[in-house]
């Protein structure tokens, strides 16, 4: 038989464990406890005293991949979107709309969690004390009632009044270069924006999401406009003096002084040819050197080269945002109506 070593350390309702694999400890009441395991992770045991019917939840430690040079243009299903991390802080704003947005997206199922939680040690200290079952649902349904007060709360739009001297015109000007040239955004047949990916075995490559304007947004109100510019998974806001960018769950902020927006034109394979957009040439997916089909390949799928208009807004603290629109004359001008606006609104600062 092996040698095994075990030893426990209790001060109140702190454990510690000691064991050949390491160091372990735990938290909690009778009825619930929280523990830390030695190997990683985290393991939740709620229990109903004196019935002997217990609930255990197991979480794993995630092993972090090592990262290879290896290339991948094509995005497969196992890929997950990832962006560099930002160098830049959160403001008072952003923070708010941080809470505000996890509150509605991301946590509920931690304070479904949280509630079932306080519900079985509830029922645990009411059942060993005798206590009236109305006192109970009472004091259940009031802690109830607070949840949900503060998740309304938490969930609330952050309010952003702007008040300029000469207001009519700002607000012209903003509708003209801003809102205007990003509402057509959405009238280019083809607009994405293009993400890094990362599949299953860390090699790194390419896809995109379709991109939507929204003219009202759930996270701002404002008495001036407020348009974003959402993704599936992202979400950009277009304020009147800066630039609010969802990055994993926060947001940050960016002044339109610190952006640079460039345009370019890009060339783009499509199975069906954009209508505004310009066609360059057929090409297949397999290829001679001079052009022409490969016959060794049996499914050798067209494609349609199309010329298209490329946006690239990025600053010297990690933010970068390429977007690709089939119409050129659209993103084109969406870049020198921007770069307008850049030089109006810093006369305000």
């Amino acid at each position: 038989m092996g040698l095994r070593f075990r030893k426990r350390i209790s001060v109140g309702g702190f454990r510690i464990n000691i064991s050949k694999s390491g160091i372990s400890r735990s938290f909690g009441v009778k009825g619930l406890r929280l523990t830390r395991k030695s190997k990683g992770g985290h393991r939740i045991t709620m229990s109903i005293p004196n019935t002997g019917i217990s609930y255990v939840s197991d979480s794993k430690k995630h092993k972090k991949k090592k990262k290879t040079k290896e290339n991948n243009s094509h995005a497969t299903d196992n890929t997950k979107i990832f962006e560099e991390p930002l160098v830049a802080s959160q403001n008072d704003i952003t923070k708010k709309i941080t809470i505000s947005y996890n509150v509605r997206k991301r946590k509920i199922p931690i304070i479904c969690c949280i509630s079932l939680l306080v519900f079985f040690w509830l029922a645990g200290v009411f059942a060993s004390k005798g206590m009236s079952f109305a006192v109970f649902c009472l004091i259940l349904a009031v802690i109830s009632l607070g949840g949900v007060i503060i998740s309304i709360v938490l969930s609330l739009k952050q309010k952003i009044n702007y008040d300029y001297d000469d207001q009519i015109h700002f607000i012209e000007m903003h509708q003209a270069k801003l809102l205007d040239p990003l509402s057509k955004i959405s009238q280019s047949q083809i607009a994405y924006r293009l993400f890094g990916t990362r599949d299953e075995n860390d090699n790194i490559g390419a896809t995109n999401e379709e991109i939507t304007i929204k003219k009202k947004n759930s996270l701002i109100k404002s008495n001036i406009p407020i348009y974003s510019l959402s993704t599936q998974k992202s979400e950009i806001l277009f304020l009147p003096d800066s630039l609010i960018v969802q990055q994993a769950n926060k947001f940050y902020s960016f002044e339109y002084s610190d952006v640079e927006l460039q345009y370019e034109d890009v060339e783009m394979p499509f199975p069906i040819v954009p209508l505004d957009s310009e066609l360059i040439r057929e090409k297949y997916a397999h290829e001679t050197k001079k052009g022409a089909p490969d016959r060794r390949y049996q499914n050798n799928r067209l494609f349609y080269l199309c010329r298209c208009g490329g946006i690239t807004i990025k600053n010297e603290s990690g933010l970068m945002i390429c977007l690709l629109l089939s119409n050129r004359e659209i993103a084109h001008t969406f870049v020198d109506c921007l770069n307008d606006y850049k030089k109006y609104i810093s006369s305000f600062c």
